[in-house]
């Protein structure tokens, strides 16, 4: 039985991702934890040698991502370093978001530091905002309020009125009192330079703090206007 499902992991394919490569390191380190002792660090190196070898940054950063938590503790680490330095060689802006942003919840608190610093080294403010944003719930109390106000400033600087709207939106549930409040009147300032899609999208996602500023009435009110906005805009 564990012969066929090994073999069965070992053929699967994925046309999209690297041929194969990124769907069978997944199936096999699932698969990983269910074999005979003997065999699991067997699988678990030749799925680590598969990640290595995939030849694209971003999904070579995201198959090892996925790796990891099913090898060893002891190689857990050093796997998230090495995907890590993978993320940070990434050339290409939103690749290399993508990838940080990706490893953010996973990397033990030791990497906390240089992840960090790979975020504030984005050059692109929007890119920069989701890092530092999915980094923020992770780092050490007395970091994550200077981490969200260093997003909140990157998300006020970005440029294009739409991107703007959906950076404040996504990171409008992680902010609270002051920086919720300045978040918000961001928003406001820049709506109606916004397409509607993206307005909808960022104004629910401060529904706590209307609420709370102007209670479940006035947050009501505000609904409705949404919906009013969406029907005469269609």
């Amino acid at each position: 039985m564990w012969s066929e499902a090994l073999g069965a992991a070992r053929a699967t394919k994925d046309s999209f991702f690297e041929g194969g490569s990124f769907r069978r390191i997944y199936t096999m380190g699932e698969l990983a934890p269910h074999l005979p002792p003997e065999l699991q660090a067997e699988v678990l190196a030749e799925a680590l040698g598969a990640a290595w070898a995939i030849e694209d940054s971003l999904f070579r950063v995201l198959a090892m991502g996925e790796l990891a938590p099913y090898l060893p503790p002891e190689l857990q680490v050093e796997v998230w370093s090495e995907a890590l330095g993978a993320a940070r060689a990434i050339e290409a802006s939103d690749d290399r978001a993508e990838a940080l942003g990706a490893l953010a919840p996973h990397l033990p608190p030791e990497l906390l530091p240089d992840a960090l610093g790979a975020a504030r080294a984005i050059e692109a403010s929007f890119f920069r905002v989701y890092v530092l944003g999915a980094l923020a719930p992770h780092l050490p109390p007395e970091l994550q309020a200077e981490v969200l106000a260093e997003a909140l400033g990157a998300a006020r600087a970005i440029e294009a009125s739409d991107d703007r709207a959906r950076a404040l939106g996504d990171l409008a549930p992680q902010l609270s009192g002051n920086l919720l409040q300045q978040g918000f009147e961001e928003l406001l300032k820049m709506l109606p330079r916004c397409g509607r899609h993206w307005a909808c999208f960022a104004v629910p996602s401060f529904f706590p703090f209307l609420e709370e500023v102007q209670g479940s009435k006035g947050l009501e009110e505000v609904g409705r206007a949404i919906v009013d906005t969406a029907r005469w805009f269609p």
